[in-house]
């Protein structure tokens, strides 16, 4: 949970073989639910209406470049008030 003026980085970390693991085939969402509804916040790392224009959700992709094994993404969500 988030409150006004919080700001959180939500983290997922995918462990994969170098030549298993792609962005395209394997995307990874990220969802906000608030009561009863469920909506998508990205997909492939771009942001989706209407969470775009607030930019508020900051998605970001960083693979570990010496194994490959490694995959972490994020997902910063800041608060103006």
């Amino acid at each position: 949970m988030v409150n006004s003026s919080q700001s959180v980085t939500l983290e997922c970390q995918v462990l994969a073989e170098p030549d298993s693991f792609h962005l395209f085939r394997n995307p990874v969402v990220w969802n906000k639910t608030q009561h009863l509804e469920e909506c998508r916040i990205t997909m492939m790392g771009s942001t989706q209406e209407p969470f775009n224009s607030e930019l508020r959700f900051n998605p970001s992709y960083a693979p570990d470049e010496l194994t490959m094994l490694k995959h972490l993404f994020e997902l910063s969500i800041t608060s103006e008030y």
